[in-house]
């Protein structure tokens, strides 16, 4: 039996004092970060692997609420900010977007439920604190193996217009249905960040084609030519900056994870390094 199958004593603890505790769990899937279970066709449970990587807080929780009710989220049903556990409303007919087989309405909807999300008004959201954030997965990385850019830990355009971001906008936490229409999930890395560091993670997380890019920049400008051309010039910085960061999650989650996500994780923070240097280099 997968050791997996069954939810951990103490998740069950938790499962046991709400409404969904006679709901039959099967588990969906084994996530990088989370266990993922199935509570009665209703709800998906979600439960961290490394209690030293919960980052869930009520600023996560307000911030998918919010989206929830505009219809870009599932419905939190409920939560432990201690233990970073989350159930929330299951999406049934939903899947994650292919980025080999993206259409240009879901592309239109992606972009829409961005600029949604980024006007939203969440004060008790954190804000990027990125060299905070940066050394506490540095640290847990072997000194020789760390990185250390100054151009790019003080540059300015971290302090550029902080909005609500997602943070984490790979194709898994993207999902579709056959009408096209996108909800967004995985909140759970959300927080006030500079402008555009969620299209910058739309762009370079997944991988889409240059033709994809270029499209997703159009549209998401559509005629404002000026902000357009100044983001393009600061594009590559961004884009350094962020793999920077996930180069450092992704090797500090490697030390610490079950023996089955370690190579992921390592792939993770080699194809991040590669990007980085190229960037660097070509800066």
């Amino acid at each position: 039996m997968n050791k997996y199958n069954r939810i951990p004593s103490e998740a069950k603890k938790f499962l046991q004092r709400g409404k969904l505790s006679d709901q039959k769990a099967i588990l969906l899937n084994l996530g990088l970060s989370n266990l993922n279970y199935l509570l009665g066709n209703k709800a998906v449970f979600k439960i961290p692997y490394d209690s030293q990587f919960i980052f869930l807080n009520q600023g996560q929780i307000d911030f998918q609420n919010q989206a929830s009710q505009v219809f870009i989220a599932p419905r939190v049903l409920d939560y432990s900010l201690k233990k970073g556990y989350l159930i929330t409303e299951y999406l049934k007919d939903y899947k994650p977007i292919s980025a080999s087989d993206i259409n240009l309405i879901q592309i239109k909807n992606i972009i829409k439920c961005l600029k949604t999300i980024h006007s939203f008004k969440i004060p008790s959201l954190d804000k990027l604190d990125y060299v905070k954030l940066l050394d506490f997965f540095r640290l847990k990385v072997s000194p020789r193996k760390r990185f250390y850019f100054a151009a790019l830990e003080n540059s300015s355009l971290l302090e550029v217009n902080p909005e609500p971001s997602h943070f984490d906008l790979v194709s898994g936490n993207i999902l579709t249905d056959s009408q096209s229409d996108i909800k967004i999930i995985d909140f759970e890395m959300s927080i006030s960040a500079p402008e555009y560091f969620d299209l910058t993670s739309l762009l370079f997380e997944n991988d889409f084609s240059e033709e994809i890019r270029k499209t997703i920049v159009d549209i998401y400008f559509a005629s404002d030519t000026e902000k357009k051309a100044e983001y393009l010039s600061h594009q590559d910085e961004l884009a350094a900056i962020a793999d920077l960061l996930w180069y450092h999650w992704a090797l500090a989650r490697s030390i610490s994870c079950s023996e089955d996500k370690k190579e992921s994780y390592i792939k993770i923070s080699e194809s991040k390094k590669e990007d980085l240097l190229k960037r660097i280099r070509k800066s």
